[in-house]
């Protein structure tokens, strides 16, 4: 059975109202930044639709992909072109749509790592997620031609 401790110090109303409003105080901080991430990552109003063709060859444990992305607001033509590491054995070409937190100015020129599953027997698909630090900034899924399998995670430019 536990034992109850009494704090050694006298709590009177007045600290413990100080508290509480310290508590809350950090608890709006943390929400305003959580909700800022929410609103850039999975708000649709921020998000940028994208579409473009993808090709993804996989050697065992090194892949590379390159994607020639078109932002669907402006028509804008940006390129990502990385290696990866994971395991996987084949190659894939097809076209596909997503969406992505930044516009096609903010994105080139920034490098990102990206995760990448791929499944295809003569035809398949791919998803591709691109991440900024811990947080995912885009995705695009891609239906295509190719024989492969792969699960595999890297890092590129987008130029």
């Amino acid at each position: 059975m536990a034992t109850m401790v009494r704090p050694t110090e006298n709590i009177t109303t007045e600290t413990a109202k100080e508290r509480l409003i310290r508590h809350h105080q950090h608890l709006e901080k943390r929400y305003a930044k959580l909700e800022s991430i929410r609103k850039k990552v999975y708000a649709g109003d921020d998000l940028y639709g994208i579409a473009g063709g993808v090709e993804f060859d996989a050697y065992l444990i090194y892949g590379e992909l390159n994607v020639t992305a078109f932002w669907e607001n402006d028509g804008s033509e940006v390129t990502y072109s990385g290696t990866a590491w994971g395991a996987g054995f084949g190659g894939f070409a097809g076209i596909g749509q997503g969406m992505y937190a930044y516009s096609a100015a903010d994105t080139r020129g920034t490098s990102l790592s990206f995760s990448i599953l791929a499944a295809a027997e003569e035809a398949g698909a791919v998803t591709i997620t691109w991440w900024d630090g811990g947080t995912p900034v885009g995705t695009m899924l891609v239906g295509g031609v190719g024989d492969i399998g792969a699960g595999m995670y890297g890092s590129g430019s987008w130029n």
